[in-house]
């Protein structure tokens, strides 16, 4: 998952000669050539920067092209194909930015007190009063910590979905039989930075995928706005619990996440910066944070899903 490829090679001693690697993948093939081998096992570095994000399924049709000692001429021996046991879905460079669980009682929530609302599964609706920008940060990351009204998660992210566009409490609005009260919003509105105001009470912070959220241990996957999942690098699309390889410039492991909440900027091609794709990583602080660049970037990656 780092890149990293161990090969042995047979041949008289003084044998050199490059070695041609192709790397199938579901969308093609990537050929890497490493100069000048000699017989032994050696573990060889892939370039990672030119590796395309894909998922790699084999090598095949690779060549060594050795001089052995006293000949004129390179022999071209083929490399026996191998198909991988676990098929590297590799997607290249991703951003991991970082999110928290505000915490209204934080010194950074300075937002002034409005309207927010709580639901729950009988589709009761209550109107309560928080810090706006605590508002916007319990919204975009999902759950938050109040000063009065316990923990509250989502709507829209809570299970069974009570947001006004979902099944269970599903409005008027959007051809439903609940009467949500005006300015009770359940869902993400149209148009960036937009956020809902109505959560539900819940009794422990989980993530949209019911798993614990660990310190710089928990990814949030790129899902559209309806909360589905979609392709990251434009490879395939992660799954709860999914494992994440992020590995640094020197072909070694920096860290390993595993997939447990959801986030919908994260689709958003506009926020990938120089990377291929974008990951929101849990941060255990407790600041407030509502704004998006509040946290510093945990960094850019090459990562792998070590899953799938």
């Amino acid at each position: 998952m780092d890149g990293l490829v161990t090969v042995k090679l047979t041949a008289p001693t003084g044998t050199k000669g490059d070695l041609t690697l192709n790397f199938h993948g579901i969308n093609g093939i990537y050929t890497q050539v490493f100069k000048n081998q000699t017989p032994g096992s050696p573990t060889l570095k892939l370039d990672l920067t030119s590796v395309p994000p894909d998922v790699y399924v084999k090598m095949q049709d690779g060549t060594w092209n050795a001089s052995v000692p006293g000949t004129t001429s390179a022999q071209s021996v083929k490399v026996p194909t191998y198909t991988l046991s676990t098929f590297w879905t590799y997607f290249k460079k991703v951003r991991f930015t970082q999110y928290n669980v505000p915490n209204e009682i934080a010194s950074d929530c300075i937002g002034a007190e409005v309207t927010a609302y709580t639901i729950d599964n009988s589709c009761t609706i209550k109107a309560i009063t928080l810090k706006s920008d605590f508002v916007a940060a319990a919204w975009i990351n999902g759950t938050g910590v109040s000063i009065s009204n316990g923990i509250l998660k989502n709507a829209a992210a809570s299970g069974p979905a009570l947001g006004s566009k979902q099944s269970l409490c599903k409005s008027t609005e959007f051809g439903g039989k609940v009467t949500w009260p005006a300015g009770a919003i359940g869902y993400t509105p149209v148009g960036k930075g937009a956020y809902g105001n109505t959560f539900k009470v819940v009794t422990a912070v989980t993530a949209s995928c019911s798993i614990p959220l660990v310190n710089e241990q928990s990814a949030a996957m790129p899902v559209d706005n309806n909360l589905n999942p979609v392709s990251l690098s434009n490879v395939i699309p992660l799954s709860c619990q999914d494992r994440l390889n992020l590995a640094a410039d020197t072909n070694t492991t920096k860290y390993s996440e595993t997939v447990a909440d959801k986030c919908q900027k994260c689709s958003d091609q506009s926020t990938f910066g120089t990377a291929n794709g974008h990951v929101d990583s849990y941060t255990s602080s407790p600041d407030c944070h509502w704004s998006p660049n509040t946290f510093q970037d945990l960094g850019n990656f090459y990562t792998s899903d070590t899953m799938k």
